[in-house]
């Protein structure tokens, strides 16, 4: 898609980003490309394992990082359905949990600050370290659901409502 400014410059924007929000649109004016900060930023690696993987409705935010592979956690937890989303959680017990497969990316800081946003950091989700099967040589996070919504999500399940 291409639109244009006033002063005649085109914006261009890949069709795979319509519907995304603006903030993880990759974006160029005409040949500019805004210069990148020439300090090395720190990247960190981040399991995702709903919306945000390949293919899925949400990935438009994740486009432009590093995709570093498949993975697994250890058995330590578990999805719940929140507001129709995949939730991961810490199980409470050995009966519930279970290995949640997912992606794992490398991603920027300003990445982060979009997703944090984007997954309503700290109300509804919090970014925490997730414990990954295999042979992963460095500390990985995800998003976990809130212990304060994790409560609730308990709760309802114990009652049987969804």
């Amino acid at each position: 898609m291409q639109g244009r400014f006033p002063d005649g410059r085109t914006l261009s924007i890949d069709r795979r980003f319509v519907g995304c929000r603006a903030a993880a649109l990759p974006w160029t004016v005409g040949s500019y490309k805004p210069e990148r900060n020439q300090k090395a930023k720190e990247m960190k690696w981040l399991f995702v394992y709903g919306s945000l993987r390949r293919g899925q409705e949400n990935h438009c935010y994740l486009a432009d990082q590093r995709f570093l592979g498949a993975a697994l956690t250890q058995p330590r937890y578990r999805l719940v359905q929140w507001a129709g989303y995949p939730a991961l959680v810490v199980a409470e017990s050995e009966q519930e949990a279970h290995q949640v497969a997912g992606e794992v990316w490398e991603v920027t800081e300003d990445c982060l600050a979009a997703l944090d946003a984007f997954e309503e950091v700290p109300h509804l989700y919090i970014r925490h370290p997730v414990e990954l099967a295999g042979s992963w040589p460095r500390e990985v996070d995800a998003y976990f659901l809130s212990p304060t919504w994790a409560s609730v999500s308990r709760k309802s399940e114990r009652s049987g409502l969804e």
